[in-house]
């Protein structure tokens, strides 16, 4: 509880936070994207796609963003991104960019 309540935790959940907002922006111009929302370090999106309910497009796009060298788990057509607070503006923008790669794709 120390360490979560210490400032520069604290600043990281900021950024975290922050930067899922900015970055909503950018989801929200795409057609693909559907629902774009954040709470705290959590953001989620939906893709704008018809899917089979035991369809293939949950492991498609999971290979496709480790193929990027990020580790994501869809659940179905809803991509959400849960980072660790130590997470560097370096790292949080190859997650961004993998996303945006891979959605351009549909």
């Amino acid at each position: 509880i120390k360490l979560l309540n210490s400032t520069k935790i604290q600043d990281q959940i900021k950024f975290i936070s922050k930067s899922h907002l900015k970055f909503i922006e950018i989801l929200n111009s795409k057609a693909i994207v559907k629902d774009a929302r954040c709470k705290g370090v959590i953001l989620a999106f939906d893709l704008n796609l018809e899917i089979n309910r035991y369809g293939n497009l949950r492991d498609e796009l999971y290979h496709k963003f480790l193929n990027l060298g990020v580790y994501l788990r869809p659940l179905g057509a809803t991509i959400y991104i849960l980072p660790p607070y130590t997470i560097s503006n370096e790292e949080l923008k190859k997650v961004y960019q993998a996303i945006e790669n891979v959605i351009v794709q549909y």
